[in-house]
């Protein structure tokens, strides 16, 4: 499957686009590939943080923790009855 891009036009400071040059250099890849990979993983870690913060929420909240209590309760009624 193909992957269709775009074009796009940005400017850098000088030091960032010369660090992006060395690792495309050392990676053997384009320099649009060390750009995507990086926003790849960004994008992947900010992803992963905001999960961590509504899990941090939902910890000090007692709605959210009588819901998941209940719902555990129902899981092992039901995985103890499929073992009959």
């Amino acid at each position: 499957m193909k992957i269709r891009m775009k074009n796009m036009t940005t400017s850098l400071p000088e030091a960032v686009f010369e660090d992006i040059e060395k690792v495309a250099k050392s990676l053997k890849v384009a320099k649009n590939e060390v750009i995507m990979r990086s926003f790849q993983y960004w994008n992947k870690k900010r992803k992963q943080e905001g999960l961590i913060e509504a899990y941090k929420k939902m910890a000090s909240d007692s709605e959210s923790i009588l819901l998941a209590e209940s719902g555990i309760e129902d899981y092992k009624r039901n995985l103890e009855s499929w073992e009959k």
